[in-house]
């Protein structure tokens, strides 16, 4: 992930230098366990590398700075990753609900939510980009989704967190 983030810097550095003031510090050990406590399950070496060089985003200080997903609010910091997830937890455990199958592309679980989907990117309504580490049959743990729930419709995003960002990166170029 540290190539990944470099080449990320580097195309920033040159093209919109405000956008690398929004890159939060590395995450804490102690914050990367407190996500796996909540989560309970041990997190992907890929996430853990991710997060161990920037701790997402704080995309309130510059316009139009987020990564990834450039129409998002940017890559969630582990604080905002738990509160959307104890969030999203929390309303399915009061009011559970199934997704249709057609809503679903192959390899997702038809579910409302699923306490093994990560939000590494929500906003604030519902919807998120999700790693998710538990996948339907024909899913990869590990890939990435999209949870929207204008639809509902997940959509598969990529098929993993090192494929998600090398399609950021190749979209800067």
């Amino acid at each position: 992930m540290k190539d990944k983030w470099k080449a990320i810097e580097n195309y920033f550095k040159k093209n919109n230098k405000a956008v690398l003031s929004t890159f939060n510090p590395a995450a804490t050990e102690v914050e990367l366990k407190e996500l796996e406590n909540v989560i309970g399950i041990k997190l992907p070496k890929d996430l853990i590398e991710l997060y161990s060089i920037h701790n997402g985003q704080d995309t309130g200080r510059v316009f139009q700075s987020a990564i990834i997903e450039p129409e998002s609010e940017g890559l969630s910091p582990i604080s905002k990753i738990i509160k959307e997830w104890k969030l999203f937890s929390s309303i399915e455990n009061e009011y559970p609900s199934i997704v249709s199958a057609d809503n679903c592309e192959k390899g997702i679980k038809p579910l409302g939510w699923n306490s093994l989907w990560i939000p590494l990117i929500a906003d604030g309504s519902g919807n998120a980009y999700c790693l998710d580490l538990d996948p339907a049959l024909g899913g990869k743990k590990g890939q990435i989704i999209y949870r929207n729930l204008n639809g509902p419709e997940y959509n598969l995003v990529a098929k993993s967190l090192k494929d998600w960002m090398d399609n950021f990166i190749d979209m800067l170029d």
